[in-house]
């Protein structure tokens, strides 16, 4: 996967802003796309800083072996609009 627009990581953001007061925390993961850093960085990493969601919202690179991340999630969202 990718860090790109069509993924709609802000969905996953805002989530956590409703959920912030609860024992949650959320991963987003996938791999950077140059592109796309304007988008990120003003969309994303802004909603994260803004809303204080450090300690809430973490985003992570990429790697070969998914499975493994995948395996701590209790929960997995797939909020992209296209693929």
């Amino acid at each position: 996967g990718n860090r790109g627009w069509q993924k709609r990581h802000e969905y996953i953001v805002e989530i956590a802003r409703i959920l912030r007061n609860y024992p949650v925390k959320f991963a987003i993961v996938g791999s950077k796309i140059e592109t796309n850093n304007t988008y990120y960085n003003s969309k994303v990493v802004d909603m994260i800083l803004k809303l204080d969601l450090k300690d809430k919202v973490y985003i992570i690179d990429q790697f070969d072996d998914a499975q493994v991340i995948i395996n701590a999630f209790d929960v997995f969202l797939l909020p992209s609009v296209s693929e």
